[in-house]
């Protein structure tokens, strides 16, 4: 290990500290991701002890906390690849889908969608309308969150999540739709009507 590693290494806190440090960070990072507590709790504690095991492969190019946090990204798409075998294991039945319900046989809205009157900035700025977005998300059926997630917040690349998901790349862009379909249906229901924006 070289000097400046080394250095690094000193100024950061040290294993015994990381749950204090980093782990309402580490929790509410994969709380939003797996829209589970107990997992997220396990992929949590997962991280922290594949941290203290594999600390000698810190370069410190980075701080601990952003290490720690790659580590966990990876320990959830170990937790999707999971969940995608266990659906397949279990056979569960396709979610029914948003546009079924918004739209008739020939594509054409069933019932118009409302007029959003916020603008997206603002509605971005509202932590009213975040925790909205959020409960909205975790609405979502497990796949189509997964995808959406990792698509939307991760940057995941399209090829990564058909590789880490078992899905094709087709089904990865019905999926997206989906999900923004879903949302947009659930934002709409929940947020601008209550809002009287439209």
């Amino acid at each position: 290990m070289s000097l400046s590693q080394s250095t690094v290494r000193t100024l950061e806190p040290g294993p015994e500290d990381w749950l204090e440090e980093f782990g309402d960070m580490l929790f509410s990072f994969a709380k939003r991701r797996v829209n589970n507590s107990a997992a997220a709790e396990d992929l949590v504690q997962e991280t922290l002890i594949a941290g203290i095991n594999g600390l000698d492969s810190f370069s410190g190019k980075s701080n601990i906390g952003t290490w720690l946090k790659g580590i966990l990204r990876n320990k959830i798409f170990d937790y999707y690849r999971k969940q995608r075998r266990d659906r397949m294991s279990s056979g569960v039945a396709t979610e029914e889908t948003a546009e079924r319900r918004e739209f008739d046989f020939l594509g054409t809205w069933r019932k118009d969608p409302g007029l959003w009157n916020d603008s997206p900035e603002a509605a971005l700025d509202s932590r009213e309308f975040m925790l909205q977005m959020q409960k909205c998300i975790s609405s979502l059926p497990q796949r189509l969150r997964d995808i959406f997630m990792m698509h939307t917040f991760d940057k995941v690349t399209p090829e990564e999540i058909t590789k880490t998901l078992g899905v094709t790349e087709n089904n990865l862009w019905v999926s997206l739709y989906r999900s923004r379909m879903s949302l947009r249906e659930c934002l709409d229901k929940n947020w601008f009507k209550q809002k009287g924006d439209c």
